[in-house]
This record gives structure tokens, sequence and C-alpha cells, in this order.
């Protein structure tokens, strides 16, 4: 049975905002599948250009996969036709997904452009339209089937609402939108490029949007993902490296067949847990330092010594009995409901004190409660406390934490007691973070009626810290990426009295490793640390049928997590961290595209499953040596066909590069060659298994071959070889030589020194040179062979 997916074209139309089309040209069709003809009312093949279904098909059984690529200089307008495609998605994409409760995308206003594709069941190929525009103020929304010829068409309002009328009723829009979305797609846009989709080079016409196309949790819903993830702009590359290693160990312990890397093997992994908890180390010790940091601005100073006695000494009183509240409350018990997971904290709200770190205004204190604690670190504040000084309270406690912190505790903690405690660090980071969080951390603004009620202060906080964890819950419910981490910590503490430990796994890696002694004390050196099979790791994740995510089941971030890599050749064990920077992002791409696609395929019971997959993959080639990129796109096929993916699935991949060793795996009918914002079809020769040199030529658009320093100095040798006259000195001759011998293209090499020898008589030099390097070529042929 036949089956495809393809991305056929896609097209600017008019009314397109100039900032978003940049060097594109409105009503241009941009194939991307050569050997399609589209009009209006058909798309139809024309010639014989069209690859064969399974051309990039290696063995039979496995994912239908199209193959297609965008060539051309920086410039010329590659990303600017991606990132065209993508703004038509998320409008398509936020129709979709309007019925829905998670409704995470925003509409993009002044985008007007199209995106055809193809699917190809039982051996008929069904094509579709989509298209996001915008006239004279309203904004219409239409997919077209063509193999019926029915659209469907809706108008919306800015925020991407359907606005339903009598020639489109709730029930035709219902009925077309159910049909809409089993023959959509989803599409993963990967660039680990720095400078690109940065809200921040957003024209402010647009609006954030982009914010809410990167990484969500919502089951795979809604159709369209940026990866990696940015906040404003910047991708946490520590985040992101734990991201990779947590899909990377998930694959590695789920198929074995995942774990060769070359002549290299991953077979082992090593948890060191931390000696201290984040929440003394981070949460305290931040919270401490900050307000010993902090200074009163000298109107608040004023505005406090303007207060009667009374009023002063009232309201120094209700902050001391906050203070007190804080750092020294009874023990309450904190219950994550619906998880079976009571764990016992002792402190209170400290973590809502933390929002004074991201202090925003210049608001009285009378006005703003939260920011007490500005006042009790200001030295001038001491002369109007009598004998209570804030100041020396504050001395008091942070050296009590210091005590506290280093001579309180000299027993290492139980694994317990750590995830515990990593529980509490996290909701509190969970707070500070992200902005759906942030307003439990803000809830003290303009709150006047609380000044000389520190009780009032007190419930009301108690009420917003509950408030804050009913959403924390609802991350977790939700599997928010937000909460892995959570997550991971609860699994680990509802796990932690079961039979099977970390040490027991230890024990039976220990059973079936011969060497295991002399690998941990030579590989890990550490006592303290547990040294895991993946085999072993493997049986144990298969235990736990509670959860689908496998990822939940990892170790929490109470251990530091290395991967190990057995070399086959000396048998030697390298952490993955030590392996170089294009082996890991070779490592990184390909597991994140599997983890996705994985997902994916899991989808069930009545969320929309995504059986076509659109990868988009922009400047792959990043990091990568040559060999790399010339290997790529077999290993990511062998990779996916590994994966155990449905075989109703179908992929199209699309190359955004400037690599010659890419395109050379890709036919000329699947590519698209830019120059100056347009499709260039001076091309000729096929890109498939094309000569190197050709292809940069040719489909690169590269005009020379060699750099442009040396094409100056080459230049200026020749001007210097014509300026010399047949009687030149011979140290001028030998010292022109030189310069002849540095040139690496024996052809420009041998002219030069055929000019040279031809200025000064001396052919009989020129010929021993030329069978010199007869011999040289001669040579490398016997080498090669």
């Amino acid at each position: 049975m036949n089956k495809q997916f393809k991305i056929i074209a896609i097209k600017p139309l008019e009314g397109c905002a100039s900032y978003i089309l940049k060097r594109l040209q409105r009503n241009r069709l941009y194939y991307l599948c050569n050997g399609y003809e589209i009009s209006e009312h058909d798309i139809k093949i024309v010639g014989k250009d069209i690859l064969d279904n399974n051309f990039f098909q290696i063995e039979e059984g496995k994912p239908y996969i199209n193959i297609s690529a965008i060539v051309g200089k920086n410039g010329d307008g590659k990303s600017s036709l991606i990132e065209l495609m993508i703004r038509i998605l998320n409008n398509i994409g936020k129709l979709l997904d309007f019925e829905n409760k998670n409704e995470t995308l925003s509409y993009v206003r002044g985008v007007c452009g199209e995106v055809y594709y193809s699917i190809l069941e039982n051996d008929k190929e069904y094509t579709y339209r989509i298209n996001s525009t915008s006239k004279n103020g309203i904004n219409i929304l239409k997919i077209k089937d063509y193999s019926t010829s029915k659209e469907l068409t809706v108008y919306v309002d800015d925020e991407g609402k359907p606005i339903l009328n009598d020639s489109v009723s709730r029930q035709q829009y219902e009925y077309l939108l159910e049909k809409m979305k089993a023959s959509f797609f989803y599409t993963i846009v990967s660039n680990y490029s720095l400078y690109s989709y940065n809200v921040n080079e957003l024209s402010p016409k647009e609006g954030e949007w982009i914010k809410n196309v990167f990484h969500k949790n919502d089951s795979y819903q809604t159709p369209i993902v940026l990866h990696p993830y940015r906040n404003n702009g910047n991708i946490d590359v520590n985040n992101e490296y734990y991201l990779s290693l947590q899909r990377l160990l998930y694959l590695f312990s789920k198929y074995e067949s995942f774990r060769s890397i070359g002549n290299q093997k991953v077979e082992l992994l090593a948890l060191k847990r931390v000696t201290q908890s984040k929440l003394l180390s981070d949460t305290f010790k931040r919270y401490f330092e900050s307000i010993k940091s902090k200074n009163l601005l000298n109107k608040e100073i004023e505005l406090i010594k303007g207060l009667d006695k009374q009023s002063r000494d009232e309201y120094l009183e209700g902050i001391l009995k906050i203070l007190d509240n804080d750092i020294f409350i009874k023990v309450e018990e904190l219950t994550l409901k619906g998880e079976g997971v009571t764990y016992k904290n002792s402190i209170s709200d400290i973590e809502i004190l933390l929002n004074n770190l991201n202090y925003r205004g210049n608001i009285p204190i009378k006005l703003n409660v939260a920011q007490y604690q500005r006042i009790i670190l200001v030295q001038e504040l001491s002369d109007l406390l009598l004998k209570k000084s804030l100041n020396s309270y504050t001395d008091f406690k942070y050296q009590d934490f210091h005590y506290w912190q280093n001579n309180n505790n000299p027993k290492p903690k139980s694994e317990r007691q750590l995830t515990c405690e990593y529980i509490l660090y996290k909701i509190i980071h969970i707070f500070e973070r992200y902005p759906e969080y942030k307003g439990i951390l803000d809830m003290y603004e303009n709150q006047c009626f609380f000044l000389y009620q520190p009780d009032n202060v007190l419930q009301y906080r108690k009420n917003e810290l509950e408030r804050g964890l009913l959403l924390v819950e609802k991350g977790i419910r939700e599997k928010s990426h937000i909460t892995l981490k959570l997550r991971q910590a609860i699994n680990y503490l509802k796990n932690i009295d079961k039979e099977i430990t970390y040490f027991d796994l230890e024990e039976e890696t220990k059973k079936s490793l011969s060497e295991f002694e002399i690998i941990k004390k030579k590989t890990i050196g550490s006592d303290s640390e547990y040294l895991i099979s993946l085999d072993i790791l493997k049986d144990y994740l298969e235990l736990e049928i509670e959860t689908t995510d496998r990822l939940e089941l990892l170790p929490p971030r109470i251990f530091d997590t290395e991967i190990y890599i057995k070399q086959q050749k000396d048998n030697e064990y390298t952490p993955l961290s030590l392996i170089s920077s294009g082996e890991r992002q070779m490592l990184y791409v390909i597991s994140s595209i599997i983890y996705h696609l994985q997902n994916l395929n899991s989808v069930s019971g009545d969320l929309i499953k995504y059986n076509n997959v659109n990868i988009v993959l922009e400047e792959v080639e990043l990091y990568f040596h040559p060999e790399y990129q010339r290997q790529f796109i077999k290993y990511l096929i062998d990779t996916i066909n590994k994966s155990n993916l449905s075989h109703e699935t179908c992929i199209n991949l699309t190359f955004v590069t400037h690599s010659p060793f890419i395109l050379s795996d890709i036919p000329k009918q699947n590519v698209l060659f830019l120059k100056d914002g347009i499709p260039n079809y001076d091309m000729q020769e096929n890109t498939f298994g094309a000569n190197i040199y050709d292809l940069l030529h040719c489909s690169f658009f590269l005009e020379e071959y060699s750099g442009d320093l040396a094409l100056i100095k080459i230049k200026n040798l020749i001007d210097e070889i014509n300026s010399i006259q047949n009687n030149a000195s011979k140290f001028k001759v030998e010292n022109i030589e030189q310069k002849i011998k540095l040139v690496g293209e024996p052809f420009i090499r041998t002219q030069l020194y055929r000019t040279l020898y031809e200025i000064v008589g001396d052919k009989d030099k020129f010929k021993i040179i030329e069978l010199r390097t007869e011999l040289e070529e001669l040579e490398k042929r016997i080498k090669n062979d």
C-alpha cells in the first residue's frame, strides 16, 4: 500500500505585509516539489519529474518519507518563506484548535498566503490548500480539499475566533472542521541558530504570537511547535542540555538499537547524589543575600520619617510579625492532590518574598506592602526604631541561616529528604520564573488596606499560595514541560519505598558486568554513585505501568546524571558530556525529532492524532564536520526506521541548508533554488549524488572556489610574475617560486609555474615541475585504489 505526505508549494498573496515578505514576491508560487501545476481549481501532475513515492524509503514496512530542500545565499528569502508558512499554519491551527479548552496560539495579523500539500492513501493522491488572508480589515481563513472541490471559509476576528453567520452555520462549520482535522498535519520546526525566531525582533503589528508556538504541552493537539524553546529570544543552553539528556536516556533505555553511535556504544548510567539541596543553596541563600544588598529609596525613607511615633511603631511591629512568620513557621503539611504524595516543609511562604528580586516600579511602601524588606536593610532606619533595629534583626537572621547551613546539618541528607526539599525548591522556582505563575508573587501590589493589618496579609498570602499550588497541580496533570522535573521527583518519592531501588539496580548491574568494580573505580571514582546498566534500567522502567511517559520515571534532579559510552576499539568508557560538540549536536537534534515522533504516535482516545508530520530543519549543519553533514540524512532515516513508528506515519522533511553534502542526497525535483527572493531554474545538473564543487557553484550560486583573500593574493602574484624580466635575479625567482608553492589548486599552481619559467626562459625547470605534479597525481591514485 502506497502512502506519502508532502508539502508541494507556498505562495505569498497580495496584501501580505512587507515585514513578513522581505524579499519574497507576492502571487508567486514557490514549489518545494516540482512536477506539479497549481491553479485555482486543480493541482495536477505535469511531466515525469515527480519522484517515486518510495524513493527515500530504505526498508520495507517503515514510515514513508519525502525530502525536499531550500537553498540560496544569505538574504535570498529562505527563512522568510519558512516563517510565512509558520504564520499560515499558526492561524489555521488557531482555527482548528478554537473549540478546544486549550487556546494556546495567538492569531497573526498581516499574513496573506497559501500552503499546498498532498496526502497519498491507497494509491490515490488527495491535494489541499490552506489560506490565510486579510481583506478590507476582515480576516479570512480557508481550507480547500481539491479532491472534493469543497472549501471551508471562515471569517475570524483579530483574536482568530470564528465569526459565524447565515452562510456558514455552526453545524456546517463543525462538520467541515472535523473533516479538515482528519487531513491536517503536525509541523515541527528545528532551528538552533542564535538569531532566529526572536520575539523581540517581530513587528509590533504582529504581536508576540511566536511565544506560543514554542514547546507546548497540550498532548500534541495544537499542530505546530518550534524547537528549541526560546525565552525572550534566548536559548537556555543548560536547560536544553538537560532536556536532551533526558530524551537520550529515554531512547537509550527503550531501544537498544539507538545505543550504537559509530564505533561506540552507550552502555551505562551513572548517578551521583547531590551534596546539598537547592532549597538551601539557591532559594534560601538568594533570599537572604538579596535582602542584605537592597537599599531604600530616599523618598521612601522620608515617607517613614514623616510618620508619627505610634504609626511608625505599629507599622514596624507588623513587619516584624510578617518576617517572623516567614522564617520561623511551624511545620505544615502540603499535599499535591491526586498524586498520593504528602511532604512536610520547614518554611512557609518564603517563596513569596522572592518577588522582591523582580521589583519593577518606584511605588511608595504604603502602596506596596510586598516591598517591606526594602525597609529593613537601610542604615538610616536604625535611628527610627529606638530599641528595635531591623538592621540588626536581619543580620541575626542571616548569620543564623549560615550557622544552620554550615554547622547544624553535618550528616548527609537522605534521598527522601533531598527529594522533598527539591519539590519545595521547584515549586518556588516555578512561581518565580514562569509568567503564568508570577501573578502569585505579584499579589501584594496596591494592597493599601493591609498596611496596618498583618494578620490579613498572612491570610491573604496563604490563600494565594494555595491558589499557586492548584496551578502547579494543573501543570502536573496536563504534563506541562514546566513541571517535568517536579513530576520526576514526585514519582521517585512515590516509588522510594518499593522493593526495587537504584541500589538494587546497581547490584543487578554488578552481577551482569564482570569488570564492574574496575570500571566504577577507574571511570567514575566515587562510592556515593550508582552505576546502572541501560539494559537493567530498561527492565525497571517497563515494570512501571502507571504512566505512559517514561521521561517521568527517569532519575530526579537530586542526582547528577551522566551517560557513559564504551569505545569499541579499546573498551574505555567516555562520559557523554566529554564527546565533541558536533557529536552531541547530532544526538540532540535526532533525539528531539524521534521524541516528538514517538509522542505523536502515542496520542490516543478522543484526541486528534496526526499521522502526517512536517519536519523543517533549518541550518541543521551547524556544528557538523562535512563528514557528519554527508551522513546526516541517511542517519536520520535509519534512526526513524528503528523507532517502531506506526506504518500509518508519513513524514515530510524540508531542509533549509547551505550544505552541498545535505543537498547531494536530494534530487533537484525536490529542491527550491532561491536567488534574490525568486525561484531560480538555471540548475541543469541533477543534485542527487552530484560533485560537491559543482553543487557549490550551481546550486549555492558560489562565484569562486577560493577565498577572497586567496584570490587577491593570487592576482598580486600574477602581476608580480608578469612584471619581472628574463634576467631576474635567482633570489627574485626563488621568492616567487615559494609563493607559487603555497597555492593548493594544482591547475592554477601549474599555470603560474608555466608563466614564470616562460618569462625567465627556464623550460627544463618547468618540465621537472610538470613531471613532479604528474607523479604526485599517480601516487594519489595508487593510494586511493
